[in-house]
């Protein structure tokens, strides 16, 4: 936990916290103890409110993870320099392309082509065609 207050950051990247409210883990093991003795000893205001921010914890990471899948998605069409490869792919059309063009898209889309041979064509058409598969219109 103390660890995490030093690399807490909020959505625009700024940090969580300042060096002055850094905590050292026995300043943490000391709050969550008198935390639980009070519950223990029947104070369930204390529940409430870690269940409280419990919930605002999970909805702002639920909030950040869902924006930054929005941002990675692939949008309709997909494209490279003037190719719509959505398009290409409806047509039949991406085995047209030459397979340097081919070996940059799928880098350019961050598609595994390692251990392909450089001058097949069908392996990176595939590829393709999957990555393709994956839009909206498809």
């Amino acid at each position: 936990m103390a660890q995490d207050m030093r690399h807490t950051k909020h959505e625009d990247g700024s940090r969580r916290f300042t060096v002055d409210e850094f905590l050292v883990p026995q300043q943490i093991k000391s709050y969550f103890s008198r935390m639980a003795a009070k519950f223990r000893q029947g104070s369930h205001d204390v529940a409430d409110e870690w269940d409280g921010q419990a919930v605002a914890e999970q909805d702002a990471y639920s909030s950040a993870r869902a924006h930054i899948l929005e941002e990675c998605r692939l949008i309709h069409p997909i494209t490279y320099d003037a190719y719509n490869l959505c398009e290409l792919y409806a047509r039949s059309k991406l085995t047209k392309l030459s397979v340097p063009i081919l070996r940059i898209i799928c880098s350019l889309f961050e598609v595994e082509i390692d251990n392909i041979p450089l001058k097949l064509k069908k392996p990176y058409v595939q590829l393709i065609e999957e990555l393709v598969r994956s839009c909206s219109c498809a």
